[in-house]
């Protein structure tokens, strides 16, 4: 067996630093507006322990120690108090102290968080194919973030950390892997992109390399932030829920792009994180 066969079948990633930016979705149902992807940077030798280690201890600080073993956080049942965090036993302060430690994360390891979205009534009414299909049109847009959050990858890996590479890991999710995987095998192959017409300086894609591989979240444990990120940006952007705020206000530093038409973070001391961040405006 090729011993790369299992990262994917690429190429051999040498002796480059290896980032793993680990990617997860929000808002896929078709009551949401937005669909976010976001993605965490983890530097794979300095990071990736620490910040295992790191969420392991919120569940022992959080959790009732009977239910610790594989505990799995997800932003969703956190909010709205639902499954686990039912509200009838879990107060509203409890879960916001929960939420506000995760979003601690990323100034806490000095990480990049990347996203990328789209706005379902824009791709319905641009790709009329979708034919108002709510299942199609949801796993469509799910695709279109991906890409999105992928592109930025590419683009903070070329400009940030130009000798390194990444391998993204996303949660599995079985009706969207195929349209994930798709998109991506387009974004690698210079031949379609050109077949496409598509024109930009970051593609095809180089510092991603490998496939896109696939992962639960009781198995890999940073997929925690990326559903927590995902889900407190999509929340911003729906703009009705200013409880949000506080949480969004936590990881905007730690940014690599922001919405577009928002003021970038300008705090008198600038996060820790050296290269920015990036600062660039996403989406309309």
């Amino acid at each position: 067996m090729n011993e790369h066969a299992a990262f994917g079948g690429g190429p051999p990633l040498g002796s480059k630093v290896v980032r793993f930016i680990y990617v997860d979705e929000a808002g896929t149902s078709q009551n949401n507006p937005h669909t976010v992807v976001a993605g965490a940077v983890v530097h794979g030798d300095d990071q990736l322990i620490p910040l295992e280690e790191h969420l392991d201890g919120l569940v022992e600080k959080h959790i009732p120690k009977e239910d610790r073993e594989g505990f799995v956080f997800h932003m969703t049942d956190l909010w709205h108090g639902s499954r686990y965090f039912d509200r009838r036993k879990w107060a509203r302060e409890k879960r916001l102290e929960i939420i506000k430690d995760i979003a601690s994360i990323p100034r806490h390891f000095e990480m990049p968080i990347l996203f990328g979205m789209a706005v379902r009534a824009e791709s319905v009414k641009r790709y009329p194919q979708l034919n108002g299909n709510p299942a199609t049109t949801s796993l469509f847009c799910h695709s279109i973030a991906f890409m999105g959050c992928t592109f930025v990858a590419e683009h903070l890996m070329r400009e940030v950390h130009p000798n390194e590479v990444a391998q993204l890991i996303a949660e599995n999710h079985d009706d969207a892997k195929r349209y994930i995987q798709d998109a991506h095998a387009i974004f690698r192959n210079p031949v379609e992109i050109k077949r496409r017409g598509i024109d930009d300086r970051y593609l095809p894609l180089e510092r991603i390399r490998n496939n896109v591989l696939f992962s639960e979240k009781a198995e890999c444990k940073p997929l925690q932030l990326a559903d927590a990120c995902a889900f407190i940006i999509r929340m911003h952007l729906r703009g009705d829920e200013p409880m949000i705020d506080p949480y969004y206000q936590q990881i905007k530093p730690w940014l690599s792009v922001i919405p577009k038409g928002e003021e970038p973070y300008a705090a008198p001391i600038g996060p820790a994180y050296p290269y920015g961040p990036m600062v660039e405006h996403y989406g309309k």
